[in-house]
């Protein structure tokens, strides 16, 4: 539970996301990025930043959003990070344990991060046979 993460809601051209320490630790607000290689770019000066200050180089958790998350999937892979794509039923899941019933995509980037720490998920190197680059 002390792996630090890039917690990500994906969404069809900007994605929310949530550097976290450790579980229930985060590292910042969360933000929004848009998909683009500048943006996407600023946010591993990000997460250098989370390995600088835990020495423990942080994943990528996300939940699979088909399309969507294929080219933030590819991008944090080919940057050299382990990706976790988790099942939205998962997180749905989750969504239902919380007595709010809001839907908001900073607060999804929590409830990412917390089916990640609550469970036992592991990376996995994935080889694309086709890479998936962003929109310019």
């Amino acid at each position: 539970m002390n792996q630090p993460v890039l917690s990500i809601d994906v969404s069809k051209s900007y994605s929310y996301a949530k550097p976290f320490v450790a579980y229930q630790k985060p590292y910042s607000k969360p933000f929004s990025f848009k998909h683009t290689y500048a943006n996407a770019s600023d946010v591993i000066n990000l997460l250098l930043a989370l390995e600088v200050k835990t020495g423990v180089k942080p994943l990528i958790v996300m939940e699979a959003t088909g399309n969507f998350s294929k080219p933030i999937k590819s991008f944090f892979s080919e940057s050299g990070y382990h990706v976790i794509e988790l099942n939205p039923i998962l997180t749905h899941k989750q969504k239902k344990n919380s007595i709010r019933k809001v839907k908001t995509d900073p607060l999804d980037t929590n409830r990412i991060a917390e089916v990640f720490y609550l469970n036992k998920f592991t990376a996995k190197r994935i080889f694309l046979n086709i890479v998936m680059r962003f929109v310019f």
